[in-house]
């Protein structure tokens, strides 16, 4: 996995990313903090503020965690990649047989 330069997709997924974790982490912009009740309604409501930034960072976060792990793990069956700390996890994790939630 090469970053060329500061425009690469890694670099623009990590700073939407934190930038939304910086929206939803200030301090009494969630309501349901103090008002657990607000959890549970959708996201129309207008009180939902934090439920709809936080659908809308979810996948991205996601991606975040998820891409880079997909991708080398993609290039470890094509043999595209090189010897990686990530590859060399992988493989024991496949002789263990481990599961994807437990690596991470």
């Amino acid at each position: 996995m090469d970053i060329s330069d500061l425009r690469d997709e890694y670099i623009l997924l990590a700073q939407a990313a934190v930038e939304g974790i910086s929206i939803v982490t200030v301090p009494g912009i969630c309501w349901s903090e103090h008002f657990p009740f607000l959890r549970y309604i959708p996201t129309w409501v207008p009180w939902a503020y934090s439920k709809r930034i936080t659908e809308y960072y979810r996948p991205i976060v996601e991606n975040v965690v998820n891409k880079p792990f997909d991708e080398i793990k993609q290039g470890i069956v094509n043999r595209q990649v090189n010897h990686s700390p990530v590859s060399s996890i992988i493989e024991r994790v496949q002789q263990k047989l481990l599961t994807r939630s437990m690596i991470k």
